[in-house]
């Protein structure tokens, strides 16, 4: 069961790239994801995703001016939630599964510049 008090123990910043996440063998491309974290992120998707799914893979391409940091992580599912704002789509919150170092050492790097800029710190 998940426990909501450890849900925001690791700090999480904005990201508004495109990435794309496989269900199976079923692949929601067009996603994006609103927040990152060393644990897992939140994905915005617009179509609908089935219930049933628990596991899956993200792909991720954050795009820098100097750079560009690709990571890969396989997940599992926490929660999805509908959301009504601006448009009608659907919100998951995932936890990150079994991290290579490479693909960890990349989310660091995304991290640490989302900090950089999120907080403006020169370099």
């Amino acid at each position: 069961m998940f426990d909501f008090k450890d849900r925001r123990k690791d700090s999480r910043y904005p990201v508004t790239e495109q990435l794309s996440i496989r269900f199976n063998n079923n692949f929601l491309n067009g996603t994006e994801c609103s927040d990152i974290s060393l644990g897992g992120m939140c994905i915005v998707v617009e179509d609908e995703i089935d219930k049933g799914h628990k596991y899956g893979t993200v792909f991720l391409v954050q795009k820098y001016k100097e750079e560009v940091i690709f990571f890969e992580s396989r997940f599992r599912k926490i929660w999805d939630n509908p959301v009504f704002v601006d448009r009608n789509d659907i919100r998951i919150g995932v936890k990150f599964l079994d991290i290579d170092s490479r693909n960890f050492d990349s989310l660091c790097k995304i991290i640490s510049i989302q900090d950089k800029i999120e907080n403006k710190h020169p370099n």
